[in-house]
């Protein structure tokens, strides 16, 4: 609907789905209670329309987002958001300083100068450069690039991760409006007292440096998760094994992982493994990462088949260990349990 006349259009409780709006005549419209999921409305005239409590649902919704803990959550979150980040895509990433530059660059994997003086900066040819899968029909969140949203009722707008760039927020009502996530780089922003930006970027800097930090402590997070990650690999392999051979494998190197201990992990299988229990182990080297141990055994069932069950625990505390203070693992009512210090991670 590029550039259509809708003005004063009754939307109300109406479910957008890659919709494009771009450019088009909204004043006065009723989108109240709307749902937006991948839709484009960049430049349109939105003056005087009614938004209040309409939702935008990004392709990682954080409401399908369900985790243990509070800050498994919130990683759970961030780390979805970090894939909004490329979609906000615009001629001002050819235009900063090196640092910044930099920071897409390592990102992407690709040549940040070969990019920006081949396509210009152009919006269209940067996306599909950076996600060719992607169609111009296609966005992660609701873009509002530019739209007049001059009189508009925001009220109980849930506005997460929107892009509000270059936007005009003159709203008569933005009361309890949800912003989290949102761009408003460039955006015009009039005194709206009743407006909460804080988990908002008021600038493209605020998302790079945003977008920065989280890839950070994602690096750190994925180098303590690697030995977890071996751990889990060779009990998979292992089962495996033992599906083909009925016996499980003595050596890690029977497992054809391609794997080996080096300086940062001793990689091995116990020696007080046995016919129906073996343990694969993961320990660190250093002191400043967590080891880990696979479980997997044998269990039969009350019809005398034999299935496998894997279980991983990993240390609570980064420290190194030796495979002679390898800790014993449990079996207690038919149940596995971790070493006192150690937690299981499946």
């Amino acid at each position: 609907m590029t550039d259509a006349n809708l003005e004063g259009a009754n939307f109300r409780g109406t479910r957008f789905s890659n919709v494009r709006f771009i450019r088009s005549n909204l004043s006065n419209a009723d989108l109240s209670n709307a749902f937006f999921r991948s839709s484009d409305l960049t430049g349109a005239d939105l003056e005087n329309a009614n938004l209040s409590n309409i939702s935008s649902l990004f392709f990682c919704s954080i409401s399908d987002i369900y985790s243990s803990s509070e800050d498994e959550a919130q990683s759970d979150i961030d780390d979805c958001v970090a894939e909004l980040v490329g979609f906000r895509i615009s001629s001002e990433w050819c235009e900063y300083d090196l640092e910044l530059r930099s920071i897409v660059a390592n990102w992407l994997d690709e040549d940040l100068d070969y990019l920006c003086g081949n396509v210009e900066g152009e919006y269209e040819a940067l996306l599909t450069f950076f996600y060719p899968s992607y169609s111009q029909q296609y966005f992660p969140a609701l873009s509002l690039r530019g739209a007049n949203l001059q009189g508009a009722d925001l009220s109980d707008a849930n506005l997460t991760g929107v892009d509000l760039s270059y936007a005009v927020l003159t709203n008569k009502n933005a009361r309890s409006a949800t912003y989290d996530y949102a761009t408003l780089s460039n955006a015009e922003l009039p005194a709206l007292s009743t407006a909460n930006f804080d988990d908002a970027w008021k600038s493209t800097e605020e998302m790079f440096e945003w977008y920065a930090e989280n890839q950070a402590n994602a690096k750190e997070e994925s180098r303590k998760s690697t030995s977890r990650v071996f751990a889990d690999s060779m009990s998979r392999a292992q089962q495996a094994y033992y599906l083909e051979n009925s016996e499980f494998a003595t050596d890690v190197a029977s497992l054809g992982l391609g794997i080996s201990s080096d300086h940062l992990y001793e990689l091995g299988i116990s020696q007080d493994s046995r016919n129906d229990i073996t343990v694969q182990y993961a320990l660190s080297q250093h002191d400043d990462l967590p080891s880990s141990i696979g479980v997997v055994r044998l269990i039969e069932t009350e019809y005398g088949e034999l299935f496998t069950e894997a279980v991983i625990c990993e240390s609570d505390t980064t420290l190194s260990i030796a495979v002679a203070d390898l800790p014993r693992v449990e079996i207690v009512a038919d149940e596995v349990i971790c070493p006192t210090g150690w937690l299981i991670k499946n």
